[in-house]
């Protein structure tokens, strides 16, 4: 068994998982990994309830997620249309992955570290914003935002100003005493061709995934750039949506409005785990200053904006100025 930490979670598994570095110390599994690679997808069963179905739907005429509750164990699957299919069990301590060609390891690994291990952290307690983050001066500094909003890639950008990357696309938040603290994820980071090409450079191409998943990969160990591998105290969070301004702090109540849409998978949550969503939320709002940013169109633009924030953040935000909006 391979240990890994990823998430605020140690994990195990019975054969590597693409994308994750081999953890360096002991530590109990809180998840243990099975990969059932070149096996069947398991059937359907009679005692197996639907309880979400995506409108999207496959090349092939099904959903492109169906979610399901299996009446003999309470184990909980996740169906994808695309030939991947996982199990998270009753108390969300072990998660078995099958998938069919043309699907790889590494599509298996994006969605197991992806939706798959967010939900496990749901059932497990933990609040997963959809952000990236990284490590300014000791604290967190996420960045919220639907997909295309630029998270990567202003995460790419700090990494390349020598400014270690907390998370990429998944964020676990939890409160340790009276402070929310996001958890790291993993050494890696996704980008589009035409993002890498503006941050890294067309002399240094990013490899790709796989054939079915158009996004490259950046390893940032290979890369020698900086990773925060320990959990940090929130500094700020920042929502990427495009507002008309280039910078503004929004109010307690806009800020909870905000980030409740950027919390990961919430389609897949009940009315209990809401529940506590929008309890953290609430906290988080309360404890840390949230920002609406608008980043634009011009990546070539983005490291200069990056190092200009990172000033705003150590020079106003952490010290309770007035903000002086430069980027």
């Amino acid at each position: 068994m391979t240990r890994y930490a990823a998430c605020g979670l140690t994990l195990t598994a019975d054969t590597p998982i693409a994308g994750l570095v081999p953890a360096t110390r002991d530590a109990a599994a809180d998840v243990r990994v099975a990969l059932h690679h070149g096996e069947l997808v398991p059937a359907l069963e009679a005692s197996d309830d639907v309880w979400y179905a995506s409108e999207e739907r496959h090349a092939r005429d099904v959903p492109w997620l169906v979610a399901l509750t299996r009446g003999t164990d309470g184990s909980r699957w996740l169906r994808y249309g695309e030939g991947a299919a996982f199990r998270v069990d009753a108390s969300a301590h072990c998660v078995d992955a099958w998938w069919q060609p043309p699907l790889t390891d590494v599509d298996a690994a994006t969605y197991l570290l992806g939706p798959v291990l967010a939900f496990a952290m749901r059932l497990r307690g933990l609040v997963p914003m959809h952000a990236s983050g990284v490590a300014i001066d000791g604290r967190a500094i996420l960045f919220a935002g639907t997909p295309g909003a630029g998270k990567s890639t202003t995460a790419a950008a700090f990494a390349s100003l020598g400014i270690p990357v907390l998370s990429d696309d998944v964020v676990p938040v939890l409160f340790a005493s009276a402070e929310p603290q996001a958890w790291p994820g993993y050494p890696r980071l996704s980008l589009w061709a035409d993002a890498a090409a503006a941050v890294f450079g067309e002399t240094s191409p990013l490899p790709a995934y796989s054939a079915t998943y158009a996004k490259r990969y950046l390893d940032l160990e290979s890369r020698q750039l900086p990773f925060q591998r320990t959990p940090l105290p929130i500094g700020a969070v920042f929502v990427l949506d495009g507002h008309e301004r280039p910078m503004d702090r929004l109010a307690p109540r806009d800020a909870v409005v905000a980030l409740l849409r950027h919390t990961y998978g919430t389609y897949l949550i009940d009315s209990e785990l809401r529940a506590r969503e929008f309890d953290l939320i609430a906290r988080l709002a309360a404890a840390v200053p949230v920002w609406r940013l608008r980043w634009g169109t011009e990546l070539g633009d983005l490291t200069r904006r990056c190092l200009a924030l990172e000033d705003h953040v150590r020079h106003t935000i952490y010290r309770g100025a007035e903000p002086a909006l430069p980027v």
